[in-house]
């Protein structure tokens, strides 16, 4: 696969995350255990059948998520996903996903020291003009939000952090069945720690979170895990700056939950920097990490 390539499917990967806040308002009463339950379970059948299709039918690959690179990207998504969930139940969508886009920063210093990555100039440029507009939207992160909700999303960009080394470590192998298995750890750990049944939902918030995990999850983590076997750690999660962009603007269209005019206007310099980035990325057919 071309560098080009993988970030074509990484470009449609965030846009598809970009909805996740927006999902988590429409659950009627579910709270974020049960979120990640439901989500998770079905979201690992999703992962298991999609990995079986891409073997060709010869069998699941289970092998896979107990190697090293697998039990690293397995457990770090596993923890990562109910933090996320728990960071947008606490706070704000626009808070939460302003927090979380440090991860292309922590992963690409990660990935040096570990995995002795290169990082191109146009990524440093662009994860430059990310910060400025984190910067400028960092003014309203307190604004309707709770210290634990930022606490978590903080646990979310250190999970997701290695998540990515671990994608970008087993990039020649079959990295499906880590991540489902990872699901499946979220849905286990969430299950035991949740005050509630974990079960105890309702049709419509049932349906929406079987939609969710099942097809939409499924379907974005695939894009990113295959753009992953192209595209280094660090510019990987840049493109992480358009969720956290767009995901307020879905919110305010549905739900009203209005962002500051800082959120806005940061997240406006993350977009241009990102597509910038994008754009130059577009222009090379090749790169030095592609496989």
């Amino acid at each position: 696969m071309t560098y080009r390539t993988g970030l074509l499917l990484l470009t449609a990967a965030v846009v598809m995350a970009s909805f996740n806040g927006l999902i988590v308002r429409s659950v009627e009463s579910a709270d974020a255990y049960q979120i990640v339950v439901v989500r998770h379970l079905f979201m690992t059948i999703g992962l298991l059948a999609i990995g079986y299709v891409m073997n060709r039918g010869r069998g699941l690959g289970l092998a896979s998520a107990f190697s090293m690179p697998g039990f690293v990207a397995c457990i770090s998504y596993g923890i990562g996903s109910i933090t996320f969930i728990i960071a947008l139940k606490h706070t704000t969508v626009a808070q939460t996903l302003l927090i979380i886009t440090a991860l292309p920063v922590t992963t690409a210093i990660m990935a040096r020291i570990f995995l002795n990555e290169s990082v191109r100039p146009s990524a440093w440029f662009a994860m430059a003009g990310s910060l400025v507009g984190i910067a400028v939207m960092s003014g309203s992160i307190f604004q309707g939000g709770s210290l634990y909700g930022f606490m978590m999303a903080v646990a979310t960009v250190a999970t997701m952090t290695y998540f990515a080394l671990g994608l970008r470590w087993g990039r020649s192998g079959n990295m499906m069945p880590s991540i489902a298995m990872g699901s499946l750890v979220a849905a286990f750990v969430a299950a035991l720690i949740s005050p509630s049944s974990p079960f105890d939902v309702s049709t419509h918030d049932l349906i929406v979170l079987m939609s969710w995990g099942a097809v939409m999850s499924a379907a974005m983590i695939t894009l990113f895990v295959v753009a992953a076997r192209s595209v280094p750690g660090g510019e990987m999660m840049l493109f992480i700056a358009v969720e956290a962009a767009l995901g307020p603007l879905w919110v305010w269209l549905y739900f009203d939950e209005v962002p500051t005019e800082a959120t806005l206007a940061g997240g406006a310099l993350v977009l241009i920097s990102v597509i910038g980035f994008a754009i130059a990325g577009m222009r090379k057919q090749t790169h030095p990490g592609d496989t």
